[in-house]
């Protein structure tokens, strides 16, 4: 009889003892969490490199980890050692032009900026070997800027104002009393395994959207899993 159908990047079907077909969890289903981050394996089409070691991405796909949630990017062997850098945390920033203005402080992680435009100077933030000295990103804006800008702006002057910052979990607003009216959080449940085997996408999707706190796997047993999201 016919075997089994495959989907276009799912792996071999395996056989449980229920003699049941499943599929066996590629690379990229399965997430390493290291100090608060998220890491998958992750294909870079643009020269990158590690945020931790400094060193270059070799290889032509699945060639490190980054974190879906802040973006910063890690050879596998350099997970382990990633104890100073913490995820990413929405901190809200008020702007006394705007005030109901959900806008947030800028997270940013050094170097990857691939020659974009400092939202400073507004030249390229192009560098040698990943511009880590020189060059920073805010992975949920993708805002990009000459460390030497960044260091002589006396007041924050450009605001994080991601696409779905109304929504976005943020301790200080959820503390408030009277937050801005179009602040709005949201909290998303997502099984990864649905979908025809593009729930995942959409996990990842969510996490570099919004917080990692707010986007929860419904296949999660750990302590940040359905059973504790409420």
């Amino acid at each position: 009889s016919e075997g089994p159908k495959l989907h276009l990047g799912q792996s071999e079907p395996i056989l449980s003892n229920s003699n049941e077909i499943e599929v066996e969890p590629t690379p990229e289903e399965v997430v390493q969490q290291q100090n608060g981050h998220c890491f998958y394996v992750h294909t870079f089409t643009s020269p990158s490199y590690c945020n931790l070691c400094h060193d270059f991405v070799w290889g032509i796909r699945k060639q490190a980890l980054k974190c879906d949630c802040c973006g910063y990017v890690v050879h596998q062997q350099c997970k382990e050692k990633v104890v100073d850098q913490p995820c990413y945390t929405a901190k809200f920033i008020r702007d006394d032009e705007n005030p109901d203005k959900v806008q947030f402080e800028h997270f940013w992680i050094p170097g990857n900026t691939h020659g974009k435009k400092c939202v400073y100077c507004n030249k390229k933030t192009k560098a040698p070997k990943g511009g880590f000295d020189l060059t920073s990103k805010c992975y949920k804006c993708s805002s990009c800027v000459h460390n030497a800008c960044l260091d002589s702006q006396t007041t924050p002057g450009k605001f994080c104002r991601p696409k779905f910052a109304p929504m976005m979990f943020c301790a200080d607003l959820l503390s408030m009393a009277d937050p801005p009216a179009d602040y709005k959080p949201l909290l998303t449940f997502v099984n990864h395994k649905s979908g025809g085997q593009q729930g995942l996408s959409v996990l990842k999707d969510l996490r570099s959207f919004l917080t990692q706190e707010q986007v929860v796997s419904l296949l999660d047993e750990t302590p940040v899993g359905p059973a504790n999201a409420l």
